[in-house]
């Protein structure tokens, strides 16, 4: 990449970031809120249901922000890794969990 679609490309990474950042607690409470989001983790759940190879199978949870599937993947027993662009919203996840999940920086897990 030329300096200038570097520049570019890293200012717009940083606002993404910065976004992610601001809404992780947000985002990690609206999915068991009553009236905003239980009922779609509910559905979205069911849905996946449907899709999930064996428990015990690998699966990457891309984009997972604060852990909310992750941590629903890794109770059923699979083994979860999640990747997402902001640390606080990968630091989600330790919250009050036993499920195994590894966090992924930049595309490369870690264990």
């Amino acid at each position: 990449m030329t300096d200038a679609k570097t520049s570019e490309h890293e200012k717009s990474m940083r606002r993404v970031r910065r976004f992610y950042q601001i809404s992780a607690q947000r985002e990690w409470e609206r999915l068991e809120h009553p009236t905003q989001g239980a009922l779609e983790f509910a559905i979205n759940k069911a849905w996946i249901q449907k899709f999930l190879p064996e428990s015990g199978a690998r699966i990457l949870d891309i984009g997972g922000g604060p852990g909310r599937y992750s941590i629903w993947l890794a109770a059923q027993g699979y083994r979860v890794t999640l990747a997402d662009l902001s640390p606080d919203e990968r630091a989600g996840i330790f919250g009050g969990t036993a499920a195994r999940i590894y966090l992924s920086e930049r595309g490369r897990p870690t264990c």
